[in-house]
């Protein structure tokens, strides 16, 4: 017999200082983003399960957000941007005791996916392979110093919104793959220990 399912809402914080440039670009693709994951009736493609959905809310204050965490259950996810990892480091352990999810929009490149020439030619024109660019030993390295979470550009975010929908979508999809993980591996945490 199947259990009927409860709706369940869940809360995305976008962590962002007031006055960093690019704010508005990074609550419009987030919700752009959101939209797109909560719109369970359109054509297949990415979203979450029939019974949840989310909502951007915009936090300025590492504190504030770190004090709801541990009273509010519906934050599944906080996306920091702009912060210096220092600051984050307390933050992230409060995160991971409260099972939400967490995420650092960081100085690193937008896109390191790169090809050679000859993996280009093997690769083609298929729209459905990603390019992928293994680590050498020193960026391996250099990203055992990252926060734990995931950690993404911040010029995902912040960068101006593209004129050119095919620069767009490159960014939604990646921006689509991160929110739905995260809100779900919520989910999951948060429905299991109910």
């Amino acid at each position: 017999m199947n259990r009927p399912t409860q709706e369940r809402k869940y809360k995305v914080v976008l962590l962002i200082p007031p006055n960093l440039e690019g704010i508005e670009n990074a609550q419009a693709i987030l919700q752009q983003v959101l939209d797109m994951l909560n719109s369970h009736r359109l054509p297949p493609g990415m979203r979450f399960a029939d019974e949840v959905t989310a909502e951007l809310e915009v936090a300025h204050d590492i504190h504030t957000v770190s004090g709801r965490i541990k009273k509010e259950k519906d934050l599944a996810l906080v996306i920091a941007c702009g912060f210096e990892e220092s600051a984050l480091k307390k933050f992230v352990h409060v995160c991971e005791r409260n099972n939400v999810q967490f995420c650092n929009a960081a100085d690193i490149p937008m896109d390191n996916r790169q090809t050679t020439e000859e993996q280009a030619e093997q690769l083609g024109d298929d729209p459905y392979v990603i390019p992928v660019k293994f680590l050498t030993p020193e960026e391996v390295s250099a990203r055992r110093h990252q926060l734990p979470g995931h950690n993404i550009s911040k010029a995902f975010l912040t960068a101006e919104i593209p004129a050119s929908p095919e620069v767009m979508e490159d960014r939604v999809n990646w921006l689509l793959g991160l929110l739905a993980l995260g809100v779900m591996q919520a989910h999951h945490h948060k429905s299991s220990h109910l």
